[in-house]
This record gives structure tokens, C-alpha cells and sequence, in this order.
């Protein structure tokens, strides 16, 4: 009886961790449609299958790993344990990973209904309420949508960028002299007079026929493209890439003029003289020179994120770099060693190599964080980890197994004897950012970074907020805040260094 009943409680609960909860409802034409959610890992995750059939979208599972579902309007690609997803050959975040189960069964969080669905359905989708849409038929769309264009330059690059009055879906095709821009709906632009940087960005033509081309010629210093798509407003922006910055070459060194050198007759040493022999001597590794190590990130061709032109991270890494330098040298004994002095893009190994060059006593690798997820904010501390943020596997290497070590340590292995300091020194570093951010709840993370793995010294990669985020870009654009990020790092920086000194 006992067995029964247990089963019939387990039974009753099944039933609820599938039917309760955020049943999505969507209304139309006096009909009512429900998508009941299906918990896994505590997160309500809703059927693909659902969603194919209350609005008649074919689909396939392409892979083990990839589900295709087409609409009058695009497709959508998902990808199995992903928290991104493609739309119309876009790429936009969710909040969680897609979630695939055995036997074709897909499903996605409720946000999808939102970000997604929308752009490849035929009808309108409004959202009544937290649960609720309701499905109208979209309004008749103009004949001909009116884009206007706009063109702008970079020291590296020269941007157009085209914001059109409805919502349209733009693609770009690369013809090997020029770059054409076409719709999937009839659009008509008027042609900027002159492009920004002839040497990156040729003519512009637009040609009316059809749905309408707009053809951009390559520029005799064109090497690269790049494009994305922008919302609120809808923007397609292709940005035309000249040669990667080089820098200046030194001027050649005149060989000294060739010089007679005598040759003296070998010393004659008295037999009763003994010459001791030659000993061996140990390596002994120089005294400390307090010199800590800043590693801006990106330059030269890779640009890192960029949402404008004004906001390169290349450029304000660098210049966050020289803020932290002047900051630590005037208020401490520390000296600070930049990577990179100008635009210049460096292997990510060199940055490394320069650290362990000068046996710094600390390794900071300057970036800002850039996302599909304009939501994502706030800065963003990490050191090295084998294990991706296992912090208790990462102690289990004692000291004194450390001291057993060669004395040539591999590449790959050389950070795992700094783990417990460059974690130390991420934390502090993250608290006095989090203090300028407002973001308490922001903590310290790890991954296997590779421009960490084979430093010697305490190594840590710092993201000075999302420029992705407006809330944070507004912020990162003021030149008296990156001042106060500035000295927030070098702070905590020399903070860690002062304990780690004290303990020893």
C-alpha cells in the first residue's frame, strides 16, 4: 500500500514539473493555441514541435547538433547546448542554452518568443502579457522602403552604414571588385556624394532594377570586410578594411669600419702555479625588479569589439593601459611595461613572452567586453583554469610538488603554479571595480585563456565593462570615468602586490 502511494505521489509530480507553470498562450481569430512548459535544470524550456505546428513551420535536424526552422519570412538555426541561435544569417543570444533531447525533440527558453520568432512568421506577434501573444495579420507594407545611408572613417577602416525606414533583411555578396548590398524587399537609397576614404571605400552606385542593388567598389587599399546588424534602429553597417598598421621600420645600423685586432701570445703559466679547475655554477634568478606588466589588447587589424567608430577597443585598451601606467608610477615604486605602445596587432604568445621577459611581478591583459546580448554589463575579472572555473581542482597542486618541478617548465603548465595569486589578484581587482560599477554581484571567473597559460607571474584578464551595453559604453566614452577605471585597476593592482609581499 505504502509502494502505491509513494508511486502515485511521484506520478503527481511528474505531472506537474511538465503541465505547471508558464503555459504560453497565443491567441487568434477566436482561437486559442498553448504551449506547456517542460522543466530541465530548473529552467522552463518550450517544444520546437509546438511552435511548428501552431504556426505551420517546417523543420529539420540537420545534425545531432543542428535543427533548422524555415518561415515565410527566414529561418532560424538552432545549435544543440547554445545559448545563440542564427536568424536570417544572424546571430542573436538567448538567455539559456537550447536544450536537445533524444529522438528530434528541441526546445528553447521563453525569450525566443520575443528575440525570434517575430522576424519569420507571416502574422504580427504581440505580447498581451507575461504569458500571453496575441497573432494579428501584418499591416500591407510600403512598395518601396527609403534607406538612408551614411559613411564614416576610422584610421583603419571606412563604414557605411544603412538604416532603412521598415524592417527589411539585408544581404551583402562579394563580386571581387565590388561589394553589392541587395534586399529581400524592394528598396530604394540615395547614393552618398563622396566615400570617406578612397584608398579603403571606391564609388557608390545604386541600381534601381528589381528589388534595387547598392554596389560598393573596393578602394586600391582594400584588403578585408566586415559587416553586422544593429536594432533600435535597424542598422546594417559593412565596415572596408585597408592593410593592418606596420610599424615604422628602424633605419638600417652602418657596420663599424673593420678594425686590426693584434693577436697576443698565449700566457705562460709556471708549472709550480696550479690552475684551479672550472666549477659549475647554479642559476640564480635576479633580484625582483617590482615591474608589472599591462597587455592591451587587439590592435593593428583586429579591432575587438567595436560598436562605433568612436569606440574601438583596440584604441581604449591602449590608452586604458597608459592611464594605469601613470597612476601606478606616480603613487607607488612599482615600474609598469606596456606590451604595445601603438596600433599594432601582437600574437598572443609575444604578449606573453614580454611578461615572462622582464619576470614581472604581475601580468594584466586590459580588454573590453563585447556581446550579442546588449544586456551583458558591468566588468568582468578572470585567471587561468584547466578545469573552466573548477577552482577546487585548481588547488590540489601543493607547494611543495611545485618546488619538485624541472626547472624548464612547459609552456602549458607554467601558470599552474600562480593559480591561488592570480585568483587572489582577480578578486581584488574585481571588488574595486565592482565598487565603481555598482555591480556587487559580479564575481571572478576562469577559463584556459592561452595569453595566461604560460605566464610565471600572477596573470589575470580584465574587462573594463561591455561596450555593447549603452548603459556601460555612455560611461567608457567620458574621459573622467576611464580616469576613475584607471585608477580603480592600478589600486588593486598594487593592492595585491603590497598582500602578496606582507604574506611573504
Amino acid at each position: 500500500m505504502k509502494r502505491r502511494s509513494f508511486i502515485l505521489i511521484l506520478l503527481i509530480l511528474a505531472s506537474l514539473r511538465t503541465s505547471n507553470g508558464q503555459t504560453l498562450q497565443f491567441f487568434h481569430d477566436n482561437r486559442q493555441f498553448k504551449i506547456s512548459p517542460r522543466e530541465h535544470n530548473s529552467i522552463r524550456y518550450y517544444s520546437l514541435r509546438d511552435v511548428s505546428s501552431i504556426f505551420e513551420l517546417p523543420f529539420q535536424e540537420k545534425s545531432a547538433e543542428e535543427f533548422l526552422m524555415r518561415g515565410p519570412r527566414g529561418s532560424i538555426t538552432f545549435f544543440g547546448d547554445k545559448a545563440e541561435i542564427r536568424v536570417n544569417g544572424e546571430m542573436v543570444a538567448l538567455d539559456r542554452p537550447v536544450w536537445r533531447r533524444k529522438g528530434e525533440h528541441w526546445y528553447v527558453t521563453a525569450d525566443f518568443f520575443d528575440k525570434a520568432l517575430p522576424r519569420i512568421i507571416g502574422v504580427q506577434l504581440t505580447r498581451k502579457s507575461a504569458t500571453a501573444f496575441e497573432l494579428e495579420a501584418k499591416q500591407p507594407q510600403a512598395a518601396v522602403i527609403d534607406v538612408k545611408a551614411q559613411t564614416a572613417v576610422a584610421p583603419d577602416h571606412a563604414r557605411l552604414v544603412l538604416e532603412p525606414s521598415q524592417g527589411v533583411d539585408f544581404q551583402t555578396r562579394d563580386t571581387g571588385r565590388t561589394i553589392e548590398i541587395t534586399a529581400n524587399r524592394r528598396f530604394r537609397v540615395a547614393v552618398p556624394a563622396t566615400p570617406p576614404n578612397q584608398s579603403f571605400m571606391g564609388r557608390i552606385t545604386f541600381d534601381p532594377s528589381g528589388s534595387g542593388v547598392l554596389r560598393v567598389e573596393k578602394g586600391p587599399s582594400f584588403q578585408s570586410s566586415r559587416e553586422q546588424t544593429l536594432d533600435n534602429p535597424l542598422r546594417k553597417i559593412v565596415d572596408f578594411y585597408g592593410p593592418p598598421a606596420v610599424p615604422p621600420t628602424p633605419p638600417a645600423l652602418t657596420p663599424p669600419a673593420t678594425v686590426e685586432v693584434p693577436v697576443l701570445p698565449p700566457i705562460q703559466v709556471p708549472p709550480e702555479i696550479a690552475v684551479p679547475p672550472v666549477q659549475s655554477q647554479k642559476f640564480v634568478r635576479r633580484p625582483t625588479k617590482n615591474i608589472i606588466v599591462l597587455d592591451p589588447g587587439h590592435g593593428g587589424a583586429d579591432l575587438g569589439a567595436h560598436p562605433s567608430t568612436e569606440l574601438l577597443e583596440k584604441v581604449l585598451s591602449l590608452s586604458l593601459a597608459q592611464q594605469v601606467k601613470s597612476v601606478i608610477e606616480a603613487q607607488s615604486f612599482y615600474r609598469v611595461v606596456i606590451t604595445r605602445q601603438s596600433d599594432v596587432q601582437l600574437g598572443i604568445i609575444q604578449r606573453t613572452s614580454i611578461a615572462n621577459s622582464f619576470h614581472a611581478e604581475a601580468l594584466v591583459s586590459l580588454h573590453f567586453g563585447g556581446s550579442y546580448d546588449s544586456g551583458m554589463r558591468g566588468p568582468r575579472v578572470y585567471y587561468y583554469s584547466e578545469r573552466s572555473s573548477n577552482a577546487a581542482n585548481e588547488k590540489k597542486e601543493p607547494a611543495a610538488e611545485v618546488r619538485r618541478a624541472p626547472a624548464l617548465t612547459p609552456w602549458n603548465r607554467a601558470q599552474l603554479s600562480m593559480v591561488s595569486q592570480s585568483q587572489a589578484m582577480a578578486g581584488r581587482l574585481q571588488a574595486k571595480l565592482n565598487e565603481l560599477f555598482g555591480t556587487p554581484e559580479i564575481k571572478p571567473g576562469s577559463n584556459q585563456f592561452l595569453v595566461l597559460q604560460g605566464s610565471i607571474s600572477p596573470a589575470v584578464i580584465l574587462e573594463a565593462g561591455y561596450l555593447s551595453n549603452p548603459d556601460d559604453a555612455r560611461f567608457l566614452a567620458d574621459s573622467n570615468n576611464m580616469k576613475r577605471v584607471a585608477a580603480a585597476i592600478a589600486i588593486g593592482i598594487v593592492d595585491f602586490l603590497n598582500a602578496k609581499g606582507a604574506a611573504n
